[in-house]
């Protein structure tokens, strides 16, 4: 059984889809398994947006922001990436024992403007903002959009130290390990929103695989 929790969540199956504005559309992930052992461990991990969870129906999550963090806390490579019509697909090698995290994190802004006279419209990276939009551009209306995606795998027993907050944008942190989760038994969570506490924040839990045709 797979779930999906809005603007913060995690799954039964360890999935964490984390828009930080209302969106029509949902982006997840979905790998082959969350927790493995023996030798040679790999997970095949699907990456798609639609707006039914865990169907493929509208368009793939680009991998341009794929981030791999290995139990020990350093970076992994994905491997055989692809992106077709409606998802992206890659493998990950779990080479060290204990818990990865799998995420994407986008962080876009767009901006309108005047410029001699007409409006003009830009769309970009949050860093590449202040390089491309002019300085004292006149009636500057800027916006900006957090979002992150993230998954959990363990090779044999679970760690923690791939469960840590990053301090940026709104975050769901869990005190009961990601790869613990038991349907029926009660599980802890901390939300948190740069950081710290964050409060008056409407949390909606969307359940996985029930198609409704309208993606």
């Amino acid at each position: 059984m797979k779930w999906c929790l809005e603007p913060a969540a995690y799954a039964l199956a360890v999935v964490l889809c984390l828009p930080l504005s209302a969106e029509a559309h949902r982006a997840w992930m979905l790998p082959s398994a969350t927790v493995l052992s023996g030798s040679d461990l790999w997970v095949t991990v699907d990456a798609a947006i639609s707006n039914d969870l865990f169907y493929f129906g509208h368009s793939p999550i680009r991998l341009d922001n794929l981030a791999i963090t290995a139990p020990d806390g350093s970076p992994v490579k994905s491997e055989n990436a692809s992106t077709g019509k409606f998802r992206s697909t890659f493998d990950v090698p779990l080479a060290q024992p204990g818990t990865y995290k799998i995420a994407v994190v986008n962080d876009m802004a767009a901006a309108m403007y005047e410029d001699g006279g007409e409006t003009k419209r830009w769309r970009g990276s949050a860093e590449a903002f202040a390089r491309e939009v002019p300085a004292g551009a006149k009636n500057l209306q800027v916006s900006r959009t957090h979002s992150r995606t993230e998954v959990f795998v363990t090779a044999g027993k679970p760690t923690d130290k791939a469960l840590q907050p990053t301090g940026v944008g709104l975050e769901l942190v869990p005190i009961t390990h990601p790869n613990d989760l038991v349907q029926g038994e009660a599980a802890s969570f901390r939300l948190l929103r740069d950081g710290k506490p964050a409060v008056d924040v409407a949390v909606a839990v969307v359940p996985g695989g029930f198609a409704t045709g309208t993606t």
